[in-house]
């Protein structure tokens, strides 16, 4: 574990200079009231300075000051970067104050911590930290430092002065030189253009200037956090990098780029051949060629990280994947590529975000870019997507970190934007059937059967390679009663199937309802529980719900003999443009069958459309929420 850095500031304070303790340069009381309030940290100042004005090599001074307010904010304090073979740390300092603004501690180069590479991380990176404990809040912390570039990249960082939620911002500065030769491409959120231009004998000049900034609090629905806080994404439209020559004027120039990193990369080792052309010897189609491969892609390799080469942008070699047996994405990808060469199928590399649902159409950059996976053609105009990292998914699933997301086809006439296919709500569903009896004492014994699809398979699929204890666990969290005990589940996953699905089944007991005095309040549905969304009053960005699925429960409630029913719950349904539910609960004899279904509507509302929500999302609470009240006969 590393070690911390512990600065005691009321025993250093007592003992600096006069000198230093006259400082007020950062002293809390300065910081206006409007930003601190909620607020866990507030940075007083971040100044990025870019000097690219000799083209092949660049420098990058960074200034960073922030006010730790109190403990919640302490995560904002650390610093932390990485440098690979193409930069590297020229200089460091550093300098902590008290809450009056005296410095109580200066920060050295030789103080910084450093890691290169885990077990599992084939990388060149180093990572450089910093951490600090502080036992009297509030404090302020300074870093200041300068990174360089070499071989020939140029890299300019992205500007994001506000990292975390509940960080104010007092003022922030961004300035880049460019050589006359060099384009820069330019994106600015939330506003645009908010920059100057002045011409230098180095170059064009560009800066931008941001006010002060309110924190952002966690809020649900919300759009990407990144677009939200002010930044600022710039790019040489030309880069270099380790010798390699490419363009970001568009998504087809930085494709034909990318395309070329693999060329020759296919060549596979001649005993691999022999075992590829074995292996599909009695495939009958290309999708029988293709799921033998597959199923030799999941038995032969495993997925480890790799920030090698070309800044991460090369793959392995084929032959050194068939050789290791390991690579990250894009290897696993350039080696799939080549098993289906082999056999005769076409195939592209994808390059996707596995966070960004969209990429900037009118600004290519590679910062939204973090994943590679294969696309497989195939001659009725559809396609399979192949994930090389995650074999273990049934061939051609789609995961939900990727579902509806753009991403970049790269061919050898360069890239070109495609979106994939999404999951529906009835695509992307959980059905529930359960079965409970109930004693007069409340206890339950309860059996149900959880089938999963589409996104829900996705976040699932996984128990299916667990052990019976953990999955066990995993049930024993989905269910919302008090002394629960799993006695047994059974876990299938119908990987093979058109629509994979996975069937759990479980039996257990619990308590189920809640006795006071002669009467016992019974829960309709204890699997499902929605709560009202966290909003401010304040709130002004738009209502973002970023998936759709459905739920369908039927719940039959065997109530005790000694027992009757006192009041059940109205019936309710509810339709709106945010989706639907609804609830019934019928009895008939002693059992009360629940009937629950809920779809949730992917889409962005105007928040003028705020308390419509609001109250929808209250409804479908109350509903799920509902309870049967039972009497003693």
């Amino acid at each position: 574990m590393m070690k911390r850095n512990i600065l005691a500031l009321a025993l250093l304070a007592s003992a600096m200079p006069a000198v230093l303790c006259a400082q007020v340069k950062y002293d809390v009381e300065s910081i206006p009231d409007s930003l601190k309030k909620n607020a866990f940290s507030v940075v007083r100042s971040y100044d990025v300075d870019v000097d690219a004005s000799a083209r092949i090599e660049s420098a990058v001074h960074f200034r960073r000051v922030v006010t730790i307010l109190n403990k919640k904010g302490l995560d904002h304090s650390g610093w932390h970067r990485v440098y690979d073979k193409f930069s590297y740390l020229s200089s460091f300092s550093g300098k902590a104050y008290d809450a009056n603004g005296n410095v109580i501690s200066k920060i050295k180069q030789k103080d910084l911590r450093t890691t290169a590479v885990s077990s599992n991380l084939a990388s060149d990176n180093v990572h450089f930290y910093y951490d600090c404990e502080i036992l009297s809040y509030p404090f302020t912390i300074e870093y200041e430092w300068t990174e360089k570039s070499r071989s020939g990249y140029i890299d300019f960082p992205v500007f994001s002065p506000m990292k975390y939620s509940h960080q104010s911002m007092q003022e922030a500065t961004y300035q880049i030189t460019a050589s006359p030769k060099v384009d820069v491409l330019k994106y600015e959120t939330p506003s645009k253009k908010n920059y100057d231009v002045r011409e230098t004998p180095n170059g064009k000049v560009y800066k931008w200037t941001f006010p002060a900034h309110r924190h952002l609090v966690d809020e649900d629905y919300v759009d990407d956090d990144d677009m939200r806080y002010p930044m600022v994404i710039a790019e040489p439209s030309e880069f270099s990098i380790g010798g390699s020559t490419g363009s970001l004027k568009s998504w087809e120039e930085f494709g034909k780029w990318y395309w070329q990193l693999a060329e020759g990369r296919d060549v596979l080792p001649k005993e691999e051949i022999a075992k590829v052309n074995s292996l599909t010897a009695d495939s009958k189609t290309d999708l029988d060629k293709i799921k033998a491969l597959y199923k030799y892609l999941g038995e032969k390799t495993r997925y480890v990280n790799i920030s090698l080469g070309l800044g991460g942008w090369q793959p392995m070699s084929a032959t050194e994947v068939s050789r290791t047996g390991f690579g990250d994405c894009k290897a696993l990808a350039n080696y799939m590529q080549a098993l289906l060469k082999q056999v005769g199928i076409t195939s592209y590399q994808v390059v996707i975000s596995t966070e960004d649902e969209n990429l900037l159409k009118d600004f290519p950059n590679m910062h939204q870019l973090n994943h590679v996976v294969l696309y497989i053609v195939r001659p009725d105009d559809k396609f399979i997507l192949m994930d090389c990292t995650c074999p273990q998914l049934p061939l051609g699933f789609i995961h939900s970190s990727l579902a509806g997301h753009e991403c970049l086809l790269v061919t050898p006439d360069g890239g070109k934007i495609v979106r994939l296919p999404d999951y529906s709500a009835a695509d992307s569903r959980e059905t529930l059937s359960a079965d409970v009896k109930i004693g007069s004492d409340g206890n339950g014994e309860l059996t149900f059967s959880c089938d999963h699809f589409g996104r829900r398979y996705s976040r699932t699929f996984g128990m299916a390679r667990e052990d019976k204890g953990e999955q066990k666990k995993i049930v024993r969290r989905w269910i919302r009663l008090d002394d629960a005990t799993v006695t047994d589940v059974e876990v299938k996953d119908f990987h093979e199937e058109e629509k994979p699905h996975l069937l759990v089944k479980c039996s257990m007991t619990a308590v189920y309802g809640k006795m006071n005095g002669s009467r016992m309040f019974i829960r309709c549905n204890p699997f499902r529980s929605f709560g009202t969304p966290r909003f401010r009053n304040e709130r002004t960005s738009p209502i973002v719900i970023d998936n759709s699925y459905s739920y369908c429960d039927t719940v039959r409630i065997s109530i005790p003999d000694d027992m009757k029913i006192e009041a059940l719950p109205n019936p309710l349904k509810e339709e709106s443009e945010f989706g639907s539910f609804s609830f019934s609960a019928v009895p008939q004899g002693n059992v009360v069958t629940v009937v629950s279904t809920m779809e949730c509507r992917k889409g962005k509302h105007d928040i003028s459309k705020k308390d419509d929500f609001l109250k929808y999302m209250e409804k479908r609470s109350k509903a799920y929420g509902a309870t049967i009240v039972l009497v003693k006969k």
